[in-house]
């Protein structure tokens, strides 16, 4: 029973670990996670790509099945005049966008990153969806 308890704990503090990570990279300021060693930060961020594609299948689920006949008679009626439209926008390059400090810097400490998000939120609709979610998790 000891022994159960003692490994228990340990798969109890690393999922909080990743959680935590996971708020991390979704904090405009802390993104890079530069106090991680390599490879902690490339696991979070491989969780992170998991997570993101996680809600881009449920988004795209949802959208499939909200579509009425309306919606895709208008759908057929616009691709017979413009032809067949081929989404060219990758839904990770919204992610990687964000995580790359080139292209999205790093915000200021004193940034709320809730504000920061709310700004942002047209510029990565789905990344602002993690970000809700993670930063809004509890410390303890």
């Amino acid at each position: 029973m000891k022994q159960t308890i003692y490994n228990s704990l340990f798969v109890y503090w690393n999922e909080l670990k990743m959680i935590g990570l996971l708020a991390s990279l979704l904090d405009p300021r802390l993104k890079t996670l530069s106090n991680w060693d390599e490879e902690t930060r490339n696991k979070a961020k491989t969780e992170l790509m998991h997570q993101f594609e996680k809600l881009i299948d449920l988004s795209s689920v949802q959208l499939s099945s909200s579509n009425n006949s309306s919606q895709q008679c208008h759908s057929r009626l616009h691709s017979s005049i413009f032809g067949v439209q081929i989404p060219t926008a990758n839904p990770f390059s919204e992610l990687e966008c964000y995580l790359d400090p080139v292209r999205t810097p790093i915000a200021n400490h004193n940034v709320n990153p809730f504000e920061w998000w709310i700004i942002r939120k047209a510029q990565f609709p789905n990344v602002a969806k993690l970000a809700r979610k993670y930063l809004s998790i509890p410390s303890s």
